[in-house]
């Protein structure tokens, strides 16, 4: 099974012809923490968890919103017609993309040590009832770009507001058509987020803990 289109970014397909931007840049500690207590107020470790996969660079970075140097891959055509909707404010093509579920990563990504997400106060991030949303496409191949027959729509996905005490809507995930997040290894869905947001390399979490 191989995944890994819409999660990891460096195995998009680039496009050359489109314009350049670094999206994640690092950090300094003193940064970090300076944006994290102005911006990321209702983060806690009580939150569930969010993941970013990519190969490591900084310990600490911060993502801005732009967009990403690589053709789309899952329903573009969809979101291409809702890009300006203004009640659809996440804009998938300068999103960061994200799963929720640590174990299935790894196992699509070969081991590699993850990103904690941690959006700004107030982000809109949407969700999508599968692990990958390329693989919640009837034919991934197909140009049909249908959902258990159907052109997508937003009734496809749950838009939720990061806010204090975060939870993933699972229980609403999975009553949408063609929900597929039940895994052996657990639930397990993809999130992308349009909005600006800290990332924390793993091996820098026992640092954050200490700096609560």
């Amino acid at each position: 099974m191989k995944y890994l289109k819409t999660i990891n970014e460096l195995l998009a397909m680039s496009d050359y012809n489109l314009p350049q931007f670094e999206r994640s840049r690092d950090l300094s500690e003193e940064e970090f923490l300076d944006i994290f207590r102005t911006h990321c107020q209702n983060f806690s470790l009580d939150n569930d968890p969010l993941y970013r996969v990519k190969s490591k660079k900084g310990d600490l970075q911060l993502f801005t919103p732009m967009p990403r140097n690589a053709k789309p891959l899952a329903f573009p055509d969809f979101f291409n017609k809702i890009e300006n909707n203004p009640d659809y404010p996440v804009i998938r093509k300068n999103s960061l993309i994200g799963g929720t579920n640590l174990e299935v990563l790894k196992v699509l990504l070969d081991d590699i040590p993850p990103y904690h997400v941690i959006p700004f106060d107030g982000s809109e991030l949407v969700f999508c009832p599968v692990m990958d949303l390329w693989a919640l496409a009837d034919d991934r191949r197909s140009k049909n770009q249908l959902i258990g027959g159907k052109e997508p729509g937003m009734e496809n996905f749950i838009k939720v507001t990061y806010e204090r005490g975060f939870k993933i809507p699972s229980d609403e995930l999975n009553k949408l058509p063609n929900s597929k997040g039940k895994t052996h290894m657990g639930e397990a869905y993809e999130f992308f987020t349009s909005s600006p947001c800290l990332l924390v390399h793993d091996s820098k979490m026992e640092w954050l803990k200490n700096n609560l």
